[in-house]
């Protein structure tokens, strides 16, 4: 298996959005991204590392996850933390 962190935006966490993931056999995939929770995972059946033949004789690979992180702002400015509050 294979896994990786994709560091995403606060708001990008919030409102959703697209991102493009690539796969270690070059392929490519967009994924939407709903309003996700910091630490979610994403399962990528056969799209990880090759197995090896000596563990699995049947071949093929293993599974890629994708966990996102939020990148938080470092400050907010008032105005911001205003319109949060609001929110909430």
């Amino acid at each position: 298996n294979l896994q990786h962190d994709e560091y995403i935006k606060f708001n990008e966490a919030l409102l959703g959005g697209k991102r493009k993931v690539k796969f270690i056999d070059g392929t490519e995939k967009e994924i939407n991204l709903p309003l996700i929770k910091d630490g979610y995972t994403i399962k990528f059946a056969g799209k990880g590392m090759p197995k090896l033949a000596q563990i699995d004789p049947s071949g093929g690979y293993g599974d890629y996850f994708i966990t996102f992180k939020y990148l938080y702002p470092e400050k907010f400015t008032e105005e911001q933390c205003k319109k949060l509050k609001e929110l909430w």
